[in-house]
Formats: C-alpha cells, structure tokens, sequence
C-alpha cells in the first residue's frame, strides 16, 4: 500500500473513535462520489454507525431546496445528538453584535483658518 493510501481516511477506521457524517452529492466534480461510496460501506462492514445522505442529483454543495432543507434538519440533528442541543444557540448568542456604547466626549473644536 501506498504512503497516500495509508492516509486515506478509509484505511483509518479502526482507530476512530468519532462519530461520522457523510453528505455525497452524486453529480460531484471535485471529490469523486465514489469515495464517499467507498467510505459508507467500509463503515457499515465494520458496523460503525454514522449518518449518511446522498443525493444522486447534487453536486459538491447542494441547490435543491428541499434537499438543502434534508441537509440542515440532519446536520442539525447530527450535531444536537452528538455536542449538545444548546451549543448551537450558545454559539450564536456569543457571535451577535453587541449594541454600541455612546461614547461621552468633548466635542473637538473646529480650527478655522484665516480671520474669524
């Protein structure tokens, strides 16, 4: 086996101790779907359980919208079941604007030139 191969995620699998989600869009050009094929059945042989979505007719992102609504009611589900419910809303409170603060300062004089 290759030096690359070793590395493939594929031959990692009995080391992993993570919890996995595949999303395959079918019509992909930039990872082939074969490898996310080869990825669901090397994990259902090893009786690894994880989530698994393929869409025959997507691409690397997906732009049907209601497998774009799939997509986010299982990622969302994926995350609630393995980080937690509320890590998702803690996040986003974390990342809303705060209001700004009226800063109390002297107004700077306007300097004019020439005769006033």
């Amino acid at each position: 086996m290759t030096v690359l191969a070793q590395c493939s995620p594929v031959h990692q699998l009995d080391g992993m101790k993570v919890r996995v989600m595949l999303i395959v869009g079918g019509r992909d050009t930039r990872v082939p779907p074969v490898q996310g094929m080869d990825m669901h059945i090397a994990l259902l042989q090893r009786k690894i359980a994880h989530v698994w979505l393929y869409k025959p007719d997507e691409w690397h992102g997906f732009y049907n919208q209601q497998n774009i609504a799939e997509l986010f009611e299982k990622v969302d589900a994926f995350l609630a079941a393995n980080i937690g419910p509320v890590a998702g809303a803690a996040n986003a409170r974390r990342f809303q604007r705060r209001p700004r603060i009226a800063r109390r300062h002297a107004p700077t004089p306007i300097r004019r030139s020439g005769p006033s």
